[in-house]
């Protein structure tokens, strides 16, 4: 004990030091790990810390991956050393894992919430986003008028915060579905009264996103009903049709 304290702090002895160690271990495990059969076969061992089982026997050659370079010592002693330092590796790496699971689990909870929050049509307040996606839309607006224009529709929403339904509703109503004159003629697809033309359906929508925002939402009139007797007063029944457009779709994705 007393020349194992003085190897302990002498660094230039370490390997003095492994070589008691293993030979300590080696003591162990021939007396009490790998007990013989009356044939002489070494028995299978477990790893004291809880892993994968090995066999050995005294002929078989090994290595010992750098653990106890240099010392000459039995094949039962280095394989059993090595499978420990395999184990223990494991389960460094299992701890480490375990440990950053909860912050995955947190983020794909995250995630799931916002792939399944809940389409709105808000008809009380327009600038309620619908939640869709782009491959949603085009569920949604296939077979209608404004089929192919779903990206522009995402983009519309999220750059000026108006739901999509609104959206389809108004430019439904005003233009006939795409077929009226001014839609027609001048690419008027929201009935501004405005004497302009516009280049096509993402200008006269641009328009009317950036309309909207000044003159309604900014000013807190955010209801569809509030909106229709200003944006439309020749048409006292206005609020309640672009409110039907907007339900008719939104029953079409539940």
């Amino acid at each position: 004990m007393e020349q194992m304290m003085r190897v302990c702090g002498n660094e230039a002895q370490l390997p003095g030091l492994k070589r008691a160690i293993a030979y300590m271990l080696s003591v162990a495990i021939a007396v009490n790990v790998l007990p013989t059969n009356p044939s002489g076969t070494v028995k299978r061992f477990t790893n004291p810390w809880g892993g994968r089982t090995a066999s050995a026997r005294p002929s078989e050659p090994t290595k010992t991956n750098d653990l106890i370079p240099a010392i000459s010592l039995s094949s039962k002693v280095i394989e059993y050393v090595d499978n420990t330092l395999d184990d223990v590796h494991r389960k460094q790496l299992h701890a480490e894992a375990v440990k950053t699971k909860p912050v995955a689990r947190q983020y794909d909870i995250e995630r799931a919430e916002e792939n399944l929050k809940p389409v709105v049509c808000d008809v009380s307040n327009v600038t309620n986003i619908s939640n869709l996606s782009v491959n949603e839309m085009k569920e949604t607006f296939e077979g209608t008028w404004l089929e192919g224009k779903e990206e522009d529709l995402y983009n519309f929403e999220h750059e000026y915060g108006i739901n999509v339904f609104f959206m389809y509703g108004v430019s439904t109503l005003e233009s006939g579905r795409g077929t009226s004159h001014l839609a027609r003629n001048r690419q008027n697809y929201y009935g501004a009264n405005v004497d302009r033309n516009w280049e096509d359906w993402n200008d006269s929508t641009d328009y009317f996103c950036d309309f909207m925002t000044r003159l309604y939402i900014d000013k807190n009139n955010t209801s569809v009903q509030g909106i229709g007797p200003i944006y439309c007063p020749p048409n006292p029944s206005w609020a309640d049709e672009v409110e039907t457009i907007m339900m008719d779709l939104y029953e079409s994705v539940k």
